[in-house]
């Protein structure tokens, strides 16, 4: 837990469970889901249940994220390589009211930690087409690695991706960690 301006923040472990009407409405919203592949085709009740369901039965780690014990949003770990020590992050603020909060800033906090300090990842990295997103990233001290001009057709035009990256030893360098 990691007390925020905005309240008390927690990561959680995704279940069924938390496949509820508002989590629904997070993906039938098109400012949510302006720069996700859930936007690009319509969502209901049982299409999230049935993403969550194949999450929960892979490799990756979905993470609910709690506001004072409220799930506002997501982040996760996927395409986990132990042989490698790499992880792919997503994350997703659902709620809009908790926008510009810095709310995604602590849930990435968070995640790193489980990456680092308990998965023993050295290196993670996502990629994204939401300007808001990069500047997450950024904000949180990842690296810009790489950008895809005109990658990806979101919000009626073609949209360059940004790749990020954090290494787990650039949190020495930055004075996050002894």
């Amino acid at each position: 837990m990691i007390a925020t301006a905005a309240g008390l923040i927690t990561l959680r472990p995704l279940t069924l469970d938390d496949v509820t009407e508002t989590y629904v409405g997070w993906l039938q919203d098109p400012e949510v889901t302006r720069y996700l592949m859930a936007g690009r085709t319509p969502q209901t009740a049982r299409t999230v249940r049935a993403f969550v369901e194949t999450l929960l039965l892979s490799a990756a780690q979905p993470f609910a994220i709690l506001l004072d014990g409220r799930h506002v949003g997501n982040t996760q770990l996927q395409q986990i390589s132990g042989v490698d020590g790499t992880a792919e992050v997503g994350i997703m603020i659902g709620d809009r009211a908790c926008w510009g909060q810095g709310l995604g800033q602590v849930a990435i906090q968070a995640l790193e930690a489980i990456a680092y300090d308990d998965l023993q990842l050295r290196r993670l990295w996502a990629g994204t087409s939401n300007p808001a997103c990069a500047g997450l990233f950024a904000q949180c001290g990842w690296v810009l690695e790489g950008c895809q001009r005109a990658h990806i057709w979101f919000d009626h035009r073609w949209c360059d991706r940004w790749w990020y990256g954090r290494l787990a030893t650039d949190r020495w360098v930055s004075g996050e960690r002894p």
